[in-house]
């Protein structure tokens, strides 16, 4: 199986995930390079081509589209891993660990970890029972460090964000539910009308949001900075879609830097393209003006949502994002995630942002 993956994998591939017996089985069998450090792989990938590579990852998240699943992983160096799930992955919800088998890539830079096998295992402090389930015990699946002893020393778990009430599927939050009740407010407004941006939220996920921006972008005036997070938090609420969500797009895309300028002609901290912003009514040269760009970027992103209104969240979210990105023709063409790496890349890293945002605004809900 594993010759096939490095090689290139059908569409029909099945589902990689295998029971913790068959797992452990294979594990002890097979000449295994045991938890390399990730980023010393893709360093050096050529010292790790054809060779069948063993890693325990935690899961922060997953996303899932027609043909694969991808899970956006930890490892115990804490250097994060995607794990592509060839044929899909039915074990692997935020927070478990999984031991994974598997390779890279015969070619080009690894972007991921290519599994061939994947199980559910118990996390430090616990054991595996027979069908690969956790339970409590004094005995852990996971060593003290990685095999071998030329490991990073084990890190401690990162926090991960629970599944919100009403969101559609475990492990993610709902990204495009019903917009959220906005404060009631007195004064010129009118009653029930949006209070001013800066209180329209906790004030801890303003100060989230802010601290986030500072580490994206250093440079950017703190007066500047209070207002784009503002606004962010602002147009979230009025196209009912999370801020965390929007902010890891923002992020993705411009670094939080207003005056961003794509070769391709997108402009501004959402990157806006000319066409996109005058579907919703943005004239070509406001889109360098925040309030206008990040409204219009997130009018045309909840329309790509909208499209996908039937699909569960994980996947209405993937393919949003993919349209953003590589256009919704190419979502058309392809049926799904165009098989672009840069496309690949930037799901991956908006959803990484969105889930880092969740959990940090989790704590004080």
């Amino acid at each position: 199986m594993l010759a096939a993956i490095l090689c290139g994998v059908s569409a029909a591939q099945a589902d990689v995930a295998v029971p913790f017996p068959e797992y452990s089985a294979r594990r002890k069998a097979t000449d295994i390079v045991h938890e390399p450090g990730w980023n010393e792989v893709k360093t050096r990938p050529d010292a790790y081509r054809g060779l069948i590579i063993g890693y325990f990852l935690q899961v922060d998240g997953r996303i899932d589209s027609p043909g694969e699943a991808r899970l956006v992983c930890h490892n115990r160096a804490n250097e994060s891993v995607t794990v592509l799930c060839p044929g899909g992955c039915r074990v692997g919800e935020p927070g478990e660990w999984v031991g994974v088998l598997g390779g890279i890539p015969a070619a080009g830079q690894p972007t991921a970890f290519v599994a061939s096998m994947v199980s559910r295992i118990a996390a430090p402090g616990q054991s595996s029972t027979s069908n690969g389930s956790a339970t409590t015990g004094a005995s852990a699946t996971l060593p003290d460090s990685p095999a071998g002893g030329a490991g990073t020393p084990s890190t401690p778990a990162k926090t991960l964000p629970s599944t919100p009430a009403g969101a559609g599927q475990p492990g993610w939050v709902e990204v495009a539910g019903a917009p959220p009740t906005p404060p009631q407010t007195q004064g010129a407004a009118g009653v029930g009308a949006f209070a001013p941006p800066y209180q329209m939220v906790h004030p801890q996920h303003l100060a989230i949001l802010e601290n986030f921006i500072v580490s994206c972008n250093k440079r950017l005036p703190a007066d500047m900075r209070k207002f784009i997070a503002a606004e962010i938090i602002r147009v979230s609420a009025q196209f009912g879609v999370r801020w965390e969500f929007y902010a890891g797009i923002v992020a993705a895309e411009s670094d939080f830097d207003p005056r961003c300028t794509s070769p391709k002609g997108a402009a501004g901290l959402a990157q806006l393209m000319p066409e996109a912003g005058l579907e919703v009514g943005v004239p070509v040269d406001q889109r360098y003006d925040i309030r206008q760009n990040l409204t219009g970027a997130l009018a045309y992103i909840r329309k790509q949502l909208n499209k996908f209104l039937d699909r569960d969240p994980s996947t209405q979210l993937t393919l949003t994002l993919a349209s953003y990105n590589a256009g919704p023709g190419a979502v058309r063409k392809y049926g799904g995630v165009p098989p672009y790496n840069e496309t690949i890349r930037y799901i991956e890293r908006v959803t990484r942002h969105y889930l880092q945002l969740c959990a940090e605004s989790a704590r004080v809900r």
